[in-house]
């Protein structure tokens, strides 16, 4: 009796992802309604589908007659959620049960308004599909006395799409870059860091580290095995160098690599040969086995699933890291708001193992591995992906793989491309000393994103990187 009869809806349905519903038809007649309005998510994000977005579909489609006004609010994910990339694509005009909704305005509510942030969207229902203006609507700041219009730009990279209100820069590359792999799970730490003792021998003697060690600073903030110790034995083709997120500034790494001791070692051409106890003890070393069965039991213990073999190659992160010794990594942190990128030289580091703090690059050229970690490290590339960067109620919540697709491929014959490297490299010179001279930064137990924000500061005063910033917005592309 309800259906069609109403002309307008103002609105503040339920903020709920669906992956917070129990198991129940209520959650699986939601999920079909979303299929059939074209708005479920798909890849990663399908579990978070939105439940106000799909009332709100609902709503517009079963209540409002045609000409009728909407005016709802929505979570402010609505601008660059992956879970509603669909909706901003407006996949609901050709869905299976299309919706002639016209979005018209996208406002932004006020920080601190609710406790996440807010959006209003705002519309009309059309009578056909073809009536619907598809163009982008218009954009607002909603503030707590007027409405106060702003400019609306969208911003696309690869399959990501954000709306972006205001003058802020937006990057447009339809054909994004990559995603580098991310490190391997070099998990937990008090299992695999070691100091190392007494090197004679072919086991060598190791500990965990301790409060007064060097690489204490890896250990204690340890939430599995927590004051455990593994003293023992280990081979040293078991034994390598851990590069993480702790050891990764702007334009240079602070090289304090923790020593690890995990069941793999490498072959002369680089492979891994991931072993079990059994193996290892086959493989003549008994003192060897008998410390990673140690572990083993008292990860068991600790309800780890997974015994030490098989955690440290979780998806097959290590075995991909096969680095030839005339290549170059191109490493970048996973977390935070703000890029940051180093180059890392294979022929000084043989036995480096990247950890899952961190993505790498292999690249050919030194001059592309510093092209690429000067692009990283940029205020303009930092500021042109925000917009994709969903944030939390603690702010942005990861980078991820964002800083690898926005980066055109390296050119050689580019002058603007020659131009970051070079100017990657010197701030990657200068960067050194500063770091030497200063505790607040090279010390690897004190807060990662302080140090990084204290070199940041200092590198800003230098005049390579004002010309870093305006080179990098030329070759990026960005507009606003």
């Amino acid at each position: 009796m309800l259906a069609g009869q109403f002309n307008g809806l103002i609105s503040n349905p339920p903020w709920l992802a669906m992956s917070q519903f129990a198991e129940n038809p209520y959650k699986d007649q939601l999920s079909a309604r979303a299929q059939s309005y074209g708005i479920k998510p798909s890849g990663a994000a399908h579990p978070h589908l939105e439940l106000a977005t799909t009332h709100l579909l609902h709503a517009i489609d079963r209540y409002l007659k045609p000409g009728a006004a909407i005016a709802c609010l929505v979570p402010g994910t609505i601008f660059n959620g992956q879970h509603h990339a669909k909706l901003r694509d407006y996949a609901y005009l050709g869905a299976d049960r299309s919706v002639p909704f016209e979005l018209q305005e996208v406002w932004e509510v006020t920080p601190g308004t609710f406790k996440i942030r807010g959006a209003v969207a705002v519309g009309v229902k059309k009578r056909t599909m073809g009536e619907v203006n598809r163009g982008n609507p218009n954009g607002a700041i909603a503030l707590p006395t007027e409405i106060q219009t702003c400019p609306f730009n969208v911003g696309r990279l690869g399959d990501r799409t954000a709306w972006v209100l205001g003058t802020s820069p937006v990057i447009s590359r339809p054909e994004a870059g990559e995603i580098p792999p991310q490190g391997a799970d070099l998990m937990p730490r008090p299992g695999v860091c070691v100091e190392i003792g007494d090197r004679r021998g072919s086991e060598w003697r190791v500990r965990t580290p301790r409060q007064n060690n060097p690489s204490y600073f890896a250990v204690k903030s340890a939430k599995k095995l927590e004051g455990q110790n593994f003293d023992g034995h280990v081979a040293p083709d078991f034994i390598h160098r851990m590069a993480q997120s702790l050891n990764l500034l702007p334009f240079a790494l602070d090289n304090n690599f923790v020593n690890i001791a995990i069941p793999a070692r490498r072959d002369e051409n680089g492979a891994w040969e991931i072993m079990d106890v059994p193996a290892i003890r086959t493989a003549g070393y008994n003192r060897t086995a008998r410390r990673f069965q140690r572990i083993n039991r008292a990860m068991e213990e600790d309800e780890i699933v997974k015994p030490l073999y098989e955690k440290i190659n979780e998806r097959n992160k290590l075995n991909i890291q096969v680095f030839p010794p005339d290549k170059y990594l191109v490493l970048n942190g996973a977390g935070g708001g703000i890029a940051c990128a180093a180059l890392l030289r294979l022929s000084e580091f043989p036995d480096v193992i990247i950890d899952q703090t961190l993505y790498w690059k292999l690249v050919e050229t030194e001059q592309e591995a510093w092209y690429r970690v000067g692009l990283i490290n940029s205020d303009t590339l930092t500021e042109a992906i925000r917009p994709f960067n969903p944030e939390g109620e603690l702010g942005p919540r990861h980078l991820h793989g964002l800083t690898n697709q926005a980066i055109p491929p390296f050119d050689q014959d580019n002058a603007d491309h020659i131009r970051i490297a070079d100017l990657a490299r010197q701030l990657s010179e200068q960067a050194l000393p500063l770091i030497a001279e200063d505790e607040r930064i090279s010390d690897p137990s004190r807060s990662i994103s302080a140090r990084r924000r204290l070199l940041r500061n200092k590198l800003k005063e230098l005049p390579e990187y004002a010309a870093l910033e305006d080179v990098s917005a030329s070759v990026l592309g960005i507009t606003g």
